[in-house]
C-alpha cells in the first residue's frame, strides 16, 4: 500500500518528467546563445554603379582611381572579426516562457558589449570645413537592411550606433557576425582628391576596434 506522501511525490516526479519531455520535444532540448567580442574590423573599398532599373558593386578594380559621376559612387563595406567568449542557454536569460527561438540551422549570437559610439574621420583634408581627422559621417549614408538582410534604400548615419547593434545581435547562419555594412560617399572632396578613412567603434565596456580604408583618388 503506497502513502500519500509516497504518492505525492511520485506524481511530482511524473509531472516533472512529462514537462521535460515536453520542453525537450518542443525547444529542441535548449537553444543555446554564444556571445562575441568584436576583436578587429575590415574595410574595403568598392565602386557602386547605379543605373535605372539595376545597380551593382564592384570590389575588384584594377587603378585605385575611381571616376565618380551621377551613376558611380565610392564606398566601403564593414566587416566584423569576432571570437565567441561564452556560450549559454536561451533559458538562463529568457525564461522559460519566453525562450528565444531558433531553427536548427541558425545560431543566436549577441555582442558582450553593444556599441556605444561609431567616428568615422577623413585621414586627408576633405573641404575647408573637414581638416585631417575631421569626422565626415555627414557626408555618408548607409545600406538600409531589413529582414534576412535584403537591401531597402539608404539612410543617415544618425543613429548608426542602434542600427548596427540591431542587426549585429541576432540569428546567424554560421558561428559570426554575417552582417556586412556598406557606406557611400555622396560628396567628392575638393581639398583633396585622395581619400581614405578611419573607422572607430567604442564599446559600451570602453573596448574599442578601428580600422582604414585603403587610399583612393576620386575624380
Amino acid at each position: 500500500m503506497i502513502d500519500s506522501e509516497t504518492m505525492r511525490t511520485i506524481t511530482i516526479f511524473v509531472c516533472a518528467f512529462f514537462f521535460a519531455f515536453v520542453g525537450q520535444s518542443c525547444w529542441g532540448g535548449g537553444d543555446k546563445i554564444h556571445v562575441l567580442r568584436i576583436s578587429s574590423l575590415e574595410l574595403l573599398n568598392m565602386i557602386h554603379h547605379k543605373g535605372d532599373s539595376t545597380s551593382y558593386f564592384e570590389s575588384t578594380f584594377d587603378s585605385n582611381v575611381i571616376q565618380v559621376n551621377d551613376s558611380t559612387r565610392w564606398c566601403f563595406e564593414m566587416s566584423f572579426i569576432d571570437t565567441i567568449v561564452q556560450t549559454y542557454l536561451a533559458e538562463a536569460k529568457s525564461g522559460f516562457t519566453q525562450k528565444v527561438m531558433a531553427d536548427e540551422t541558425t545560431y543566436l549570437m549577441e555582442l558582450k558589449s553593444d556599441i556605444n559610439s561609431v567616428s568615422i574621420n577623413t585621414v586627408y583634408d576633405f573641404d575647408s570645413s573637414h581638416k585631417i581627422g575631421s569626422d565626415i559621417t555627414e557626408y555618408l549614408t548607409m545600406q538600409k537592411f531589413g529582414n534576412f538582410y535584403t537591401q531597402e534604400g539608404e539612410t543617415s548615419l544618425d543613429s548608426i550606433e542602434s542600427v548596427l547593434n540591431q542587426h549585429m545581435n541576432g540569428d546567424y547562419y554560421n558561428y559570426s557576425i554575417e552582417f556586412k555594412p556598406v557606406y557611400y560617399l555622396n560628396t567628392k572632396p575638393t581639398m583633396s582628391d585622395t581619400v581614405s578613412i578611419v573607422v572607430k567603434i567604442i564599446f559600451e565596456d570602453s573596448t574599442s576596434v578601428q580600422a582604414r580604408t585603403k587610399d583612393v583618388i576620386i575624380r
